[in-house]
């Protein structure tokens, strides 16, 4: 097969290249990390605090991926344009994607690298039945179906996951109890009569496979069209959300239809509330709209109008908006053809996904592990500067006289016994702010307890069963987020009396610090989890809009949507619990590294003042055993500074 090597078929690969530069620029921020919690540790640095800080950064890399949902009705070419992007190295289409009804149930693709082999898993459209969310059966993986494959063989890969188009047929009333909308249901074809109609065997699918791509944290999520999220909450109200990136696909000959504006306005536009999510509208199958007849300009501006309306449509930046035709993409990197794969216009959403995507997750990289890391490092670096000048202060002793010499000495000595006082008076700071931050814990905590989130989950079900309308149902709905927020925004004031005093601690200290680096406290703010809550109540009452009539007539559809909704924001309770405790024992740890290094500082200048007042020492010998000091500290300092050059990379994405 021939391979594409031009410099146009090469910017096509782009986001595949970009995913796995991210993915080593990862590896090699995760490997300073260990090399610098080693280098500490080697210099008697490695304080409980800063390796409790260190272990942090290495499990929020750890934890880190990129999510992409491609979502849209049916037909509309979601799975043909996953295979194009990321599985055309494979030979063929590796996901199964034809005419009709391919993927019948959510799809998601990842590597887990704990696991002991490859596998596909299956959950039981009947476990719809009981009123348990998907987020229930994820922990108990004895509930669904495990199907090995070998992912060295493609072709018997793709043939195992033909299992996510499986089908059954059931009764209206068995389809009905499973959740499903019976509009959006195929009848029956055969002898299975007019009551019976067509579900999917199974409702939610992992494939979990070593790819080069999924290896680098990459995850991809497959969904199927309006009816599955509909009666699916956790896809709309956990999983989408998640997201860095969303592609709502449509068919480029129709354009926006009725049921794409549906799928757009109740599950897709709420997830603009958050900055987590780019979201892409791909007009998919361009080659079906050109007419032969034509010219290529005129097509190409056929195509841009049709990407206005639709950007229009469904305001979106026009950028935001872009044609192409997966088929053609995924043909031409099968056989190498280069000019079909510029003609296909895959490459424009490869480009966007790596910088707006990957560019927002790199954004937030750098902001959060690569300034702490930095300023730890650098913390190191000017302790190491001050020991230096210390010592180098002593070689110009050993060249006065001796007379000169002592009179130097107790001149130092009595600098060394000020700096003490200072670093008691800071030790007795620290310890009265960690007893107060210690109470203010507390308070913090209990703000936002999981209590809460039952206490209000019990209201609701109250509320209810007073009032089994739409309005009444959304009435509590609403109440219940309007709870919870309060519980958050509470949190927020609290947390801003808290960072005003840790303001005031951090100005005593310096007050008390004479050695002129920056300390620069580590802050805290509830509004990326407010923006979390919002998003969950806006897809929780559009859920709600469409499954109003469902949630009226069928108890377990209820508690089952209910559930979901209070599940999701008892985790954005637990998690705010989680970044809140982190920030406490965070937020005096600069000063406590400083204090640490200061008291390593003092210990050496006073050893190093004796040995300079010792009798019966040559000054040759004792400048010598100076000059070797402080080349050991330059090639700390060295060490210091490589560690710097590589947290440093410059952006990954130009």
């Amino acid at each position: 097969m021939e391979t594409i090597s031009t410099e146009e078929g090469s910017s096509l690969e782009r986001v595949s290249a970009d995913v796995k530069s991210y993915g080593a620029w990862k590896n090699e921020l995760r490997a300073v990390i260990a090399e610098y919690k080693v280098w500490s540790q080697r210099q008697q640095l490695l304080s409980p605090e800063l390796e409790e800080q260190l272990l942090f950064l290495e499990d929020y890399l750890q934890q880190d991926k990129i999510q992409l949902a491609f979502v849209g009705e049916f037909s509309r070419g979601k799975t043909e344009l996953i295979n194009a992007l990321f599985f055309a190295d494979c030979g063929r289409r590796l996901l199964p994607s034809h005419l009709g009804r391919t993927t019948m149930c959510p799809t998601e693709l990842f590597f887990d690298e704990k696991a002991e082999s490859t596998y596909l898993r299956l959950l039981p459209i009947d476990t719809r039945i009981e009123e348990y969310s998907l987020q229930y059966y994820l922990s108990r993986p004895e509930c669904w179906l495990e199907v090995p494959f070998n992912s060295a063989n493609p072709d018997q890969m793709a043939e195992t996951l033909k299992k996510v188009t499986e089908t059954q047929e059931v009764s209206k009333e068995e389809a009905s109890d499973l959740g499903f909308d019976l509009h959006f249901l195929e009848a029956c074809r055969g002898g299975g009569g007019s009551d019976t109609v067509v579900v999917p065997a199974w409702r939610h699918a992992l494939v979990n496979f070593d790819h080069p791509l999924l290896r680098q944290g990459l995850t991809i999520l497959d969904t199927p069209g309006l009816n599955a999220l509909g009666c699916e909450p956790d896809l709309t109200l956990n999983l989408l959300p998640e997201c860095l990136g969303v592609i709502f696909m449509l068919n480029a000959d129709a354009g926006v239809t009725s049921t794409d504006l549906q799928v757009w306005n109740e599950y897709i536009s709420n997830l603009r509330l958050t900055q987590n999510a780019g979201l892409f509208a791909v007009l998919n199958k361009i080659d079906g709209v050109w007419d032969a007849l034509e010219s290529t300009e005129y097509n190409e501006e056929a195509v841009a109008r049709l990407r206005t309306l639709t950007a229009q449509q469904l305001e979106l930046e026009e950028d935001h908006v872009l044609a192409l035709s997966a088929k053609m993409g995924l043909h031409a990197k099968i056989t190498g053809d280069t000019e079909e794969l510029s003609k296909s216009n895959l490459g424009t959403l490869e480009r966007a996904l790596s910088v707006d995507v990957l560019g927002h997750k790199e954004a937030s990289i750098r902001s959060k592990v690569v300034r702490t890391l930095l300023q730890t490092i650098k913390q190191s670096k000017s302790s190491l500067k001050e020991n230096k000048l210390a010592l180098e202060e002593q070689q110009k002793i050993f060249r006065l006289n001796h007379d000169q010499a002592r009179e130097h000495v107790k001149h130092l000595l009595l600098n060394a016994k000020q700096a003490q006082l200072r670093y008691q008076q800071q030790l007795e700071l620290l310890k009265r702010s960690r007893d107060v931050l210690l109470g203010k814990r507390k308070v913090l905590l209990r703000t936002v307890h999981t209590d809460h989130i039952e206490r209000y989950r019990e209201q609701v079900k109250r509320e209810l069963n007073s009032s089994w309308t739409s309005l009444g149902m959304s009435s509590a709905i609403k109440n219940f987020f309007a709870k919870v927020r309060s519980d958050l925004q509470r949190l927020g004031l609290e947390a801003a009396e808290v960072d005003v005093e840790v303001q005031r601690i951090y100005f005593e200290y310096k007050k008390l610090d004479v050695s002129g680096i920056e300390l620069v406290q580590p802050d805290f703010s509830v509004e990326p989890l407010l923006e979390k809550m919002d998003v969950v109540k806006a897809q929780a009452l559009a859920s709600h809009t469409h499954l109003s009539a469902l949630l009226l007539s069928q108890s377990k559809v209820t508690k089952r949507f209910f559930n979901s909704v209070v599940l999701e924001v008892d985790q954005i309770f637990k998690n705010s619990r989680t970044e809140t405790d982190q920030w406490l024992k965070m937020v005096l740890q600069p000063l406590i590294l400083h204090t640490r290094e200061r008291k390593h500082l003092l210990e050496n200048q006073i050893m190093q003042c004796k040995q300079v007042s010792g009798e019966g020492k040559k000054k040759r010998e004792q400048l010598e055993v100076l000059r070797k000091l402080i080349v050991r500290i330059e090639e700390k300092n060295q060490d210091l500074n490589e560690f710097i050059l590589r947290v440093q990379e410059p952006p990954l994405l130009q």
